[in-house]
């Protein structure tokens, strides 16, 4: 009887992902880190404490591994992001955390 190979973990996951208006994640931190690819719309992205980034069509976002950070689409229109995310040792992508609050959301870094 031939042995069983052992149930590998997957290194990373994949995803696209389409978020309505407002729509948003709550915080949370990746062990291993995240890339986001915008492919469509207009979308959000803020790291804790710091002033949130606006993203548009082809915005590439490197989020380092273990750092509290949220993604959302615009107020006023969706984003389509493709999501690269590892996994750590014990299987785990992320660790969500407490909801966005509007104020954070809002809290626009504006360009000069």
């Amino acid at each position: 009887m031939a042995e069983s190979s052992p149930q590998k973990r997957p290194r990373q996951q994949n995803s696209i992902q389409a978020l309505s208006e407002a729509a948003r994640s709550f915080w949370h931190p990746h062990p291993t880190g995240q890339v986001l690819i915008i492919a469509e719309g207009e979308g959000r992205s803020g790291v804790y404490a710091q002033k949130v980034s606006v993203l548009k069509k082809g915005d590439v976002v490197v989020c380092p591994k273990g750092v509290k950070h949220f993604y959302g689409a615009a107020p006023d229109q969706r984003m389509v992001q493709m999501t690269i995310t590892g996994y750590d040792p014990q299987g785990k992508n992320v660790k969500w955390m407490e909801p966005v609050t509007d104020e954070q959301y809002l809290n626009v870094e504006t360009v000069k």
